[in-house]
């Protein structure tokens, strides 16, 4: 587990915010995004299926655009549909 995974009793509960956050839930098989929706945590995609994580964390930000343009500065090695990079 991550150095940073806090217990899940620290995790917001604000019913007004649906964020999401990684959960560790041992009992799914590891890290899920989740929400804490209508009282309890549930799954971010469907919010059916019900979470019982033991800690938390906050989700990492998306990486800048552009780290991800083709061409762009930051473009990792990344290359377009004609070979360049």
């Amino acid at each position: 587990m991550l150095h940073s995974a806090r217990p899940i009793e620290t995790a917001p509960h604000d019913p007004a915010q649906e964020r999401p956050f990684l959960l560790w839930c041992p009992e799914q098989g590891g890290w899920q995004t989740g929400v804490w929706f209508k009282g309890q945590w549930m799954d971010s995609i469907t919010l059916k299926n019900p979470l019982a994580p033991t800690h938390w964390m906050e989700t990492p930000s998306d990486p800048p655009m552009s780290n991800l343009q083709v061409g762009g500065r930051g473009n990792l090695g990344v290359r377009d549909t004609l070979g360049r990079s």
